[in-house]
């Protein structure tokens, strides 16, 4: 969450699900999520990642993500993704 907020400072996620719309992918030290959203300013965003890990999966050596367009409110219950309050 802070990569994405470093990268726009308009964002300011609070809260991210890597599996809203898919499930996540791990091969070797690696996760991949390309379903995944987040939420900023009460509106969610879809959201790709992949992230590579060492060996022992206690430090991350790679990561990038692709921010997508804001999910319309009306899929928000669809995919399982809170309201905001």
């Amino acid at each position: 969450m802070d990569q994405i907020h470093a990268w726009r400072d308009k964002l300011r996620p609070e809260r991210l699900i890597a599996y809203a719309m898919a499930e996540t992918k791990t091969s070797g030290h690696t996760m991949q999520a390309d379903g995944g959203a987040f939420r900023s300013g009460g509106q969610w965003y879809n959201l790709r990642f992949r992230c590579g890990v060492t060996p022992d999966h206690e430090q991350v050596v790679s990561f990038e993500f692709r921010v997508g367009d804001p999910i319309p409110r009306g899929e928000w219950e669809k995919r399982k993704l809170p309201a905001v309050h």
